[in-house]
């Protein structure tokens, strides 16, 4: 895995979470806590499950995972509202950049195990395993575009080719 593909997947990961956030931010406190049946429930919920998996990715890996009952656990109950929760996921996104950053092409190719519940663990590569990560994030963003489309805020574009597109020149015709 190449070092700079990763980056670059991270630097997609943070450009594509803040666009997703600044459309979050055109709803009210009432609209992104409102329950929602759908996938992990209200805008927050979505939110929450996007940047706790990022902050147990870089825990994790750094070994400093606190155990579930631990105050320093990170938990939903302790973002009490969307100013809050942008704040948060502001910090979680630089800490994880910066651990991603901070990684030698060895680390990236090293194998990990990873808890996947009930006590069962698979092995994967640290690279494959941030690599699904970005992925994940993906997912989550346009499900919570979907909610803040179906709850009446603005959404915007943020897949890859956007970011590409955006953070590279961009060539008039002549």
């Amino acid at each position: 895995m190449q070092k700079d593909d990763l980056m670059q997947q991270f630097e997609y990961h943070n450009w594509a979470n803040q666009k997703v956030w600044e459309c979050v931010e055109t709803l009210s406190e009432a609209q992104f806590t409102a329950p929602c049946s759908y996938s992990i429930g209200s805008v927050k919920e979505q939110c929450f499950h996007v940047l706790s998996t990022d902050w147990w990715i870089v825990q994790y890996n750094l070994g400093q995972l606190p155990d579930q009952d631990d105050p320093e656990y990170l938990k939903i109950e302790q973002i009490p509202d969307q100013q809050a929760m942008g704040e948060t996921w502001d910090q979680v996104g630089e800490q994880l950049f910066d651990f991603v950053k901070n990684l030698s092409p060895d680390q990236l190719e090293m194998d990990i195990d990873v808890p996947a519940g009930d006590g069962v663990t698979f092995k994967v590569m640290l690279g494959e395993l941030l690599l699904t990560l970005v992925n994940h994030g993906t997912n989550h963003r346009a499900q919570i575009l979907r909610l803040i489309h179906d709850l009446g805020g603005e959404t915007t574009e943020m897949g890859l080719y956007f970011y590409l597109m955006e953070s590279s020149r961009v060539l008039s015709p002549e």
